[in-house]
This record gives structure tokens, sequence and C-alpha cells, in this order.
């Protein structure tokens, strides 16, 4: 005879252990059986004592069987007296009461952890039913249903379902685990997940928020409940550190702890506070318009940008480059010749993300006509030397010129306006009279750039990219070979020409560890001949004075030395070296 199922579940929300296997078919034979999660294995006997070899095992996604006066359809059995053995283990997460079901015609027996909860073992002419009320310990458990056909109809039905009323569950749902948090600098939005609860009356999540710094917790995802496992939020764009937790609710309204924490630091759009108290200043004497402003309250800001137009409505020119916050800040404009005219000044902080301000007030300065800078310096040559360079130019023309500046650094394009501007990084003044200047100093072997700029009396200076500029490569001296690394154990202080002509060399130990070691000290001078370092004293210097002179080295040349400490085991530490040019006698 064949089997009638149920066409649907009952009513009952015990059946929604089944939720996660509603693909898997009832009675669907496997010939490995491993059921899915919350589905029942159900083993079929030729007996009521289930002793022996089951007939079948099949998977059932829930007990409600009405058998008749038969036998389960797809297996032998006799109609009368066979047996039918459910079980399932599953995951009850925090636990709580629970309502066990049971109705059959004949025999029933409901287990929890193998003991005996309900028990309607007997052979009837009607349908019996029990319900129990069980408290589930929180974890994981395994529910068995044993059924009997003894004679003639048979039928069977077990559900088990949450009692989720608030007077009667007094348990809370688990903490959620696997919270994980991923946030998209383009839209700004913290993309959380975590894991799904297991509880069977979760009716879902709630998601916080707050300052890593605060005591309190403020709920994020709304009045109701969230009833996925994801949630997108989008804190305020300040760079600000925002952290995240779940708690889980079930019916009842009972709320878990908090979930593990996530932290997530948010994009920074948030634009500094517009620069006060800007003030421009016009100077005759330098033909430079000094501009300044107080220095701004946020922590994050990286820098100030100083913008200049002409006339009351001329369009905004950004000056290069930004300036670094201080305590005191301020920019020299210089306008070629005291160019006249009425010029703004205005001033934007920028910050770490590159949030710009904006503009400050634009104060205003009206410059008169003045004589103009010297004309540009002619006839810039230099000859590269081994203690240096030497600089020659020609003879200014100018009746009121003051003195020249002669700068070393590098050109470099400011990327913003796409203007030249000479990167100074040591100037010297030569006076009117003289058209000479000799740069002292150990070099490499890469090119060297100077501007030489003529100043008059006024202060009024030829502009940089009309000044004379030249690069010179000086003579390969210093570009020594670096030895393999040993033992640090000294430092060369300084090395320092003395006024009779030679060098003094300083040093200490600056390895503490191994200072009582140093029984003497070696001094070595390059030999560019040979290209390698040549030993000066016969014999290891003495460890006191930890300094020594060389009386030897020529006037016009460059030296390397190196020092190294002779340890108690004979061995030299790694050297500390330092370089001197010696300017030629006269």
């Amino acid at each position: 005879m064949s089997i009638r199922h149920l066409a649907a579940f009952t009513a009952a929300a015990a059946l929604a252990t089944a939720t996660t296997a509603a693909a898997v078919p009832a009675h669907a034979a496997t010939t490995t059986v491993t059921c899915g999660a919350h589905t029942w294995k159900a083993s079929y006997y030729a007996n009521t004592t289930f002793k022996g070899t089951p007939r079948k095992t099949v998977c059932d996604t829930k007990i409600a069987e009405n058998y008749g006066t038969g036998d389960p359809a797809g297996v032998t059995l006799p109609k009368d007296n066979f047996g039918v053995r459910w079980t399932l283990t599953r995951n009850f997460g925090s636990g709580g009461p629970f309502g066990f079901s049971a109705a059959a015609q004949d025999g029933i027996r409901v287990y929890l952890d193998g003991k005996l909860d309900i028990n309607l073992w007997k052979d009837v002419t009607k349908t019996q039913r029990k319900t129990v009320n069980l408290t589930v310990p929180r974890g994981t458990h395994t529910v068995r249903v044993d059924f009997a056909a003894f004679r003639g109809k048979a039928d069977v039905a077990f559900a088990y379902a949450p009692r989720t009323s608030a007077s009667v569950d007094k348990v809370a749902p688990l903490a959620p685990a696997g919270l994980h948090v991923t946030y998209s600098g383009s839209t700004g939005g913290a993309g959380l997940t975590w894991s799904r609860n297991v509880e069977m009356d979760l009716a879902g999540y709630r998601v916080y928020r707050r300052f890593p710094t605060a005591t309190t917790w403020t709920r994020i995802s709304g009045a109701g409940p969230v009833t996925s496992t994801g949630f997108t939020d989008t804190p305020p764009a300040t760079g600000a550190k925002y952290v995240y937790v779940v708690t889980a609710v079930d019916r009842a309204g009972r709320a878990s702890g908090v979930s593990a924490p996530v932290t997530v630091t948010s994009i920074d759009r948030k634009a500094p506070a517009a620069p006060t108290g800007v003030r421009a200043t016009y100077s005759e004497s330098t033909g430079a318009v000094k501009v300044t402003w107080a220095a701004g309250k946020e922590g994050d800001l990286r820098s100030y940008r100083v913008y200049r137009r002409t006339g009351a409505d001329g369009a905004w020119v950004r000056l290069a480059p930004d300036s670094t916050p201080s305590t005191e800040l301020f920019l020299n404009d210089q306008l070629p010749g005291g160019t006249a005219g009425t010029y703004s000044y205005a001033v934007t902080a920028v910050d770490a993300s590159g949030n710009q301000s904006a503009r400050s007030q634009a104060p205003s300065v009206t410059l008169t006509e003045t004589s103009g800078p010297p004309a540009a310096v002619t006839g810039l040559t230099g000859t590269a030397e081994k203690y240096g360079v030497e600089l020659d130019w020609d003879a200014g023309t100018a009746a009121d010129l003051d003195h020249y500046e002669v700068s070393t650094g590098s050109w470099e394009i400011n990327a913003y306006t796409g203007e030249p501007y000479f990167e100074k990084d040591t100037t010297a003044v030569v006076a009117a009279g003289t058209t000479h200047y000799r740069l002292v100093k150990a070099l490499g072997s890469r090119p060297v750039s100077f501007l030489v700029v003529a100043v008059d009396t006024a202060g009024n200076a030829t502009v940089d990219t009309v000044a004379a500029t030249l690069d010179v490569t000086p003579i390969d001296m210093v570009d020594t070979p670096y030895p393999a690394p040993g033992t640090l154990a000294v430092r060369l202080d300084s090395v320092s020409e003395t006024g009779a002509g030679g060098v003094l060399l300083d040093w200490y130990c600056s390895n503490a560890s191994v200072c009582d070691r140093i029984t003497g000290y070696n001094v070595y001078d390059f030999d560019y001949t040979t290209r390698a370092f040549v030993k000066l004293d016969a014999a290891p210097l003495p460890t006191v004075p930890s300094s020594w002179t060389d009386t030897t080295p020529a006037r016009g040349t460059t030296h390397v030395y190196q020092v190294t400490a002779v340890l108690d085991d004979g061995t030299e530490s790694f050297p500390s070296w330092g370089s001197i040019a010696l300017a030629p006698a006269g």
C-alpha cells in the first residue's frame, strides 16, 4: 500500500527545524545516509523493538506520517508490528523553554539526550496525543523519536518549538559571533557581516556604534531588529574611528550580550576652518609682500596655500610652495621689481587628507612704481676642483648694486602652476665688488646647481627664472666603496680643520656593551689613486683621548676618514667615517 505524506507542515512553528532542509524531499533515499542540518534520520525496522539492521534509512524533513493499515511505501515491512526511529542532533544555541508535541497511533516515545520525556507506548485504536514543556540546555543536543505500529491503522507526528512568551522565556540568545567589517573609502560605507545565530526563537539583530573613547552605545539599526546577517552604516566622514558591536534579540524581546567589537577609521572629507588673522604688508626695501596668518587649531593640518589676485576682481593665482604649519606663519611674495598695482591675498588650510578650507578674508596692498631690480648676472662659469667648486661671473653694471646672492639647490616645477622655481639649500652673500665665489665642500659625483642673483640697495633682486644659473659636476672624490658591516662600536663625532692646517678627528664609543673591550683605535684615509683606505697609524691609538690630528693632508684636497675600534679579540669594529674639503692656500 502506498504511503500518504501530509501535504504541508503542521501549523506549529516547531517545523521551522526544517527551514534549512526544505529542499530535501520526505523519504529521499540515500546510499550512505548523511542528513543535513535540522533534518531527521529515519530508520525502518521490521519489528517494534528496533533490533537488527534497519531495512532502510532515509532523511525526513518532518515527522508527519499516515500509514493507514499498510506499511510505508518504498520499503518492505510487515503491515503490522513495524517500527520507525527518527534521530536529530542540532545546536540549540542558548537553549531555553521548548514544547515537545507527540501524536501517534500506536506507540510513541520521545527522548532528549537519552532521557525519556514522552512515553505513549501501547497499542491503541485511535490517535493518542501529549505535549510536554522542557528546558533545553545551551549547546548541541539529540532528539530521538521511536514509533511502533502494532496492529491496524498507524499514524505518527512530532514537532518541537520554542516557547516565546516573555513570561516563560527567561533565556537570552548567545552573542553573535564572527563580526567582520569592511570600509569603502569611495562610498564611506562600513559593511558589517556576522554569523547567523542558531536559536529557533531568534527575532533578529541590533547594531550599535560608538567612538572608541565613549562609554555608551548608540543603536543605528533602527527600531525593529535586522533579520539578515549584514548591515551597512555610513558614519560621518570626519576621519574619526568608530567601534561597532551586534546583539541578537529573541521573540520574547530578550537581547544577548554584545559581539566582539570591530573598528573602522572613516575617510576624512571634513575641510579645516578657513585661516584667520590674515595680514599683507609690503616692504619697499625688499620689494616683497609679507603675508602672515594665525595658526589653525585642527590637529591634522598639513599645510597652507596662499593665493594672490590683481585688482578687485582678478583671478586668484596659487603661490608655491605650500607653507608648513607652525605657530607663526608667513610667506614672502617677491613681486618682480615691485610692480605697481593693488594685490589681494587669501590663505586656505589643507589637512592630512587633502581637504582644503574656504579662502580666508583677502587683505590688499598697493605698490607704487620702483626702479626695478638689477640686470641679471652674465658670464657665470664654474670649475670643479679637488676641494669643491670655483665660480666666476661678469661684474654687474647697476649703479645701486649692493651684493650678490649665491645659492646651491635644485630646480623644481610647481605641480599646480607648472612654473619653475629654485629650491635653495644654502645661500652665501658676496659683496658687489667681487665676482668670484669658492664653495669648499666635500662633494659627490652628482652635479651641483648654482644660482646667482644681483640685489640692489633697495632689496630688489633678479627673479630666479631669469637669474644666472649653472650646473657643475664635481670631481669624483668622495664616492668611495662602503665596507662590509661588522660590530658597531665607534661613532665619529666631528672632522674639523685645525688652526695649523691639520685635520682633527673626534670620536666616542657608541655601544656600551663593547666599550670595556676596546683596546685602541685605528684611523684610515682614502687613497684616491688606489681607491682604497690606507691606515694612518702604525699601531692602534690609545683609548684616551678619543681624538687624533692628521698633520699631513695637503691643501686644496678632499679627505675621507674612517675610525674603527680594536676589540680585545683583535677584531676591528664597523667603521665610522666622515669627510672634509681643505681650501687651497692663499
